[in-house]
């Protein structure tokens, strides 16, 4: 009898343990959603540029020349595209930049000497109509050629334009005034990358040659 009893407690004791053990069990969230299949999805492509346009003129260094100062301020004043600085001109009060402004007005401004201030802007009639069609393909401003050139040439700028060579080539063609000589730098207006110099497209392995010696050569 006593034998009996005794295992029934310990039967009841076990019951109770488990019971127990159970309530210690951390409670289940039943509105929890199960976790769902991504295997297999394509991430959510993000809105932000993976890099900077390497051809914007958002860094360029102003302080470097004046002629960068120059366009800088022409474009705050008036906006549009800068095709042309003339840093030599017959103006008195500064240097002149031209500007392409809606894709087919041409604007003169005229800056300070120290490149700070606009001191006139007038029209100077329509674009050309090869420069209002290479004006939708140009991929590197004036400001950024600008400052390819300081790189490859040391001197003060004195002149910059936008121009077509053979072979379909856009440039920007940049005069500066070294030490001993002015040099000229040509910039592909597309990539930004240089383009040798020379009259002679094979011979000085220049692929656009030069304008003015192809438009004498042909004449001839």
């Amino acid at each position: 009898m006593f034998s009996s009893s005794r295992s029934s407690a310990a039967l009841v004791a076990i019951a109770v343990s488990a019971s127990l053990l159970a309530g210690c069990g951390s409670p289940i969230d039943e509105d929890a959603a199960a976790p769902e299949d991504t295997e297999g999805e394509a991430p959510t492509p993000s809105n932000e540029p993976s890099a900077e346009n390497p051809y914007d003129a958002d860094d360029v260094d102003l302080s470097t020349d004046v002629a960068l100062r120059a366009v800088n301020t022409a474009l705050g004043e008036d906006g549009g595209m800068a095709v042309g600085f003339d840093k030599e001109t017959d103006e008195e009060a500064g240097m002149e930049v031209q500007l392409l402004v809606d894709g087919q007005d041409l604007q003169t401004v005229v800056v300070d000497q120290e490149g700070a201030s606009e001191v006139d802007s007038r029209d100077s009639g329509d674009a050309e109509d090869w420069m209002q069609e290479a004006a939708e393909e140009v991929q590197v401003p004036l400001l950024r050629a600008l400052q390819i050139a300081q790189t490859e040439s040391t001197g003060v700028i004195l002149a910059a334009e936008l121009e077509t060579r053979d072979d379909d080539l856009l440039v920007w063609n940049v005069t500066i005034e070294g030490a001993a000589s002015e040099n000229t730098v040509i910039i592909d207006a597309r990539n930004s990358a240089i383009v040798p110099v020379g009259d002679n497209p094979v011979e000085d392995n220049n692929i656009g040659g030069d304008p003015d010696t192809l438009d004498d050569d042909e004449s001839d």
